[in-house]
C-alpha cells in the first residue's frame, strides 16, 4: 500500500519514528543543528550520517529521562517522561533500513518532513521542555 505521493506507507511510518525521536532529543537537549542536518540532507549518505549522529545520543538521552522520572512526583510529568522513553525505544533498525532505500527525489521530501515534524509541538514535547528547561 502506498500513499498519494507514491511512497509506501512504511517509509512514512519510519520517517514518523525518526521525527518523534528527534522531537524528544530536541525537547531535552535543544540541539537544533542535529535536526537541521537531517532536514537539509540531499544525499543519502548525509541523511543517514545525520540520523546516526542523532542516534549516538540515544543512551544518554534515555538515561537523562529515566533519572528525571525517578525524581518526578507529578503524575502528568511522569507520563510525559514515560511516553518519551516509549518514543526512544520505538525506533528500531528496521525503520532505518526502510529510509536507507530512498531515492534522491524522495529523500528531499522525507528529510524535509522529518525536520518539520521534529519541530512541531506535541503535548509530550511541551511537557518535556517544561521539565528540562524550566517552566511551570
Amino acid at each position: 500500500m502506498s500513499s498519494s505521493d507514491g511512497l509506501p506507507d512504511e517509509i512514512w511510518d519510519a520517517a514518523e519514528k525518526v521525527a518523534s525521536y528527534l522531537s524528544v532529543l530536541l525537547a531535552v537537549e535543544y540541539d537544533i543543528d542535529v535536526v537541521d542536518r537531517i532536514a537539509k540532507a540531499r544525499k543519502l549518505d548525509d541523511f543517514m550520517e545525520g540520523i546516526y549522529n542523532a542516534l549516538r545520543r540515544r543512551y544518554n538521552l534515555e538515561d537523562t529521562i529515566l533519572k528525571q522520572m525517578g525524581k518526578e512526583t507529578n503524575e502528568e510529568r511522569r507520563k510525559a517522561l514515560s511516553d518519551a522513553i516509549g518514543i526512544i525505544r520505538g525506533l528500531n533498525p528496521s525503520h532505518l533500513e526502510k529510509l536507507r532505500s530512498l531515492n534522491r527525489g524522495a529523500l528531499k521530501l522525507v528529510a524535509s518532513y522529518i525536520g518539520s515534524r521534529a519541530l512541531a509541538y506535541t503535548r509530550t514535547v511541551g511537557m518535556l521542555m517544561q521539565i528540562f528547561h524550566g517552566g511551570r
